[in-house]
C-alpha cells in the first residue's frame, strides 16, 4: 500500500511499526524496536508527558494511536505545522538547511532510501529486516535517532510566536481529518462503470469521425490535427473554454460539433476522482485526512489531499434530480436518465 496515494489512514490498515525513535526532554535519543515491551514503555511515557512532539505528527499520532499507544490531542504538537504557520517549508531536511543544523544533528540524506528499503516488499515479497541486511538496518537505526535530533534542535530554533493564536484551528483541523466524512462507495464504483462505459464509447465516437486518425477523446494533439487537416478547423487549444466558444459558431460543420462534443464528454468523464476516493477510503467508508492544515505557505489556507475535495464542482441541479441519479447510477440505469 502506498502511502502518499492511499493517506495515512488507510495505510494504517495494513502496517506495523519497526523502530521508533524517541528523546525525553534534553536527554539522548533512542531507537527501540517495536515489541510488547516498548510498545508498554511508550504508552507510559505519554502519560507522563506534558507534551508529546513529532514532525508531521498526523502520521506518527494516528499510527501510534492504532498500535495502542493514544496521544491525546492536547499533548499533541507537530512541528512540521510550528514550520508551515511561520511560513517556513515543512520538510526536515530543508529546514535544517535553512537553520543551519550541524551535520552530526540533521536528517540523513539517504535516509529515504532506507526508509524504502525496510518498509517497502522486495521482490520475493519478503521484507528486509536486521539479519538480511545488518550494515543497512544500523544505518536505518542511526537515521531514525537524527530525526529525532533534528526535530527537537528545530523546534527550539523556530518561530512559535503564532502558536497560541492557531492553536485551536490546528485541533480542530486534527479532529475533522480524524472524523472524516463518509462516502457512498456503492454510488461511487457505480460512477465509476458508467463513466468508464462513456468515456469506450466517446472513443469509439472519435476514432469514427477521424477515420482512425485519433481513437481517443484524450488524444489532444491527434484530435487537432485531424480538425485541421480533414476539416479546415484550427484551434489553438483543447482548452473546455475554447470549445465550447466554437461551438457557438452556427457555421461549424455538423461532423465537428460531435467531434468537440465528444472531447469535452472526454475531458469530463475522467475516473480519476472516483478512483482516488475509493483507494482512500477506510474500511469503515469514511475519507480521513483529506485537508491539509496550512498547506498554502504563504497563506496558511487549508489545502486538498489526494481527493481534493476543495475541487468538487458545485452543484447545478435542483436535489431531487441529483439524489434520483445517484439511485439511477446504483440500479446501473443511468441510460434511462440521460441520453
Amino acid at each position: 500500500m502506498n502511502l502518499l496515494t492511499v493517506g495515512v489512514f488507510k495505510y494504517l490498515e495494513d502496517c506495523e511499526i519497526t523502530v521508533i525513535g524517541v528523546a525525553i526532554d534534553d536527554d539522548g535519543a533512542g531507537v527501540h524496536d517495536w515489541n510488547p515491551r516498548t510498545s508498554f514503555w511508550v504508552q507510559k511515557a505519554i502519560e507522563a508527558a506534558d507534551q508529546v512532539i513529532a514532525h508531521n505528527a498526523e502520521f506518527d499520532f494516528t499510527v501510534l494511536e492504532a498500535k495502542g499507544c493514544p496521544v491525546p490531542v492536547g499533548k499533541q504538537y507537530c512541528t512540521m505545522h510550528q514550520a508551515q504557520r511561520h511560513g517556513l517549508p515543512g520538510g526536515l531536511e530543508k529546514l535544517c538547511e535553512i537553520f543551519k543544523i550541524p551535520e552530526n544533528q540533521a536528517k540523513q540524506k539517504e535516509g529515504r532510501k532506507l526508509v524504502l528499503l525496510f518498509c517497502k516488499p522486495l521482490k520475493d515479497g519478503s521484507f528486509a529486516n536486521a539479519q538480511t541486511h545488518p550494515e543497512e538496518w544500523r544505518r536505518y537505526r542511526e537515521y531514525c535517532r537524527l530525526d529525532v535530533i533534528a526535530m527537537r534542535e528545530l523546534h527550539h530554533r523556530m518561530p512559535q510566536w503564532n502558536d497560541a493564536l492557531e492553536r485551536p484551528l490546528w485541533e480542530l483541523d486534527h479532529c475533522i481529518n480524524a472524523r472524516g466524512v463518509c462516502v457512498d462507495t456503492q454510488f461511487a464504483r457505480a460512477a465509476v462503470e458508467a463513466l468508464s462505459h462513456s468515456s469506450r464509447a466517446a472513443d469509439d465516437g472519435v476514432a469514427l469521425l477521424t477515420d482512425g486518425a485519433a481513437d481517443r477523446g484524450t488524444q489532444r494533439a491527434r484530435i487537432l490535427k485531424a480538425l485541421l487537416t480533414e476539416f479546415g478547423v484550427d484551434l489553438p487549444d483543447m482548452q473546455a473554454a475554447t470549445l465550447e466558444r466554437r461551438l457557438k459558431d452556427e457555421t461549424l460543420p455538423q461532423v465537428v460539433r460531435e467531434l468537440i462534443g465528444l472531447r469535452l464528454q472526454s475531458a469530463k468523464s475522467s475516473v480519476a476522482k472516483f478512483n482516488t476516493l475509493l483507494n482512500c477510503v477506510s474500511a469503515d467508508a469514511r475519507l480521513r485526512g483529506a485537508l491539509g492544515y496550512c498547506g498554502a505557505q504563504r497563506t496558511r489556507r487549508w489545502a486538498g489531499r489526494r481527493f481534493q475535495p476543495h475541487n468538487l464542482p458545485r452543484p447545478t441541479l435542483p436535489w431531487e434530480e441529483i439524489y434520483f441519479g445517484i439511485r439511477a447510477f446504483k440500479a446501473a440505469a443511468i441510460d434511462l436518465v440521460v441520453g
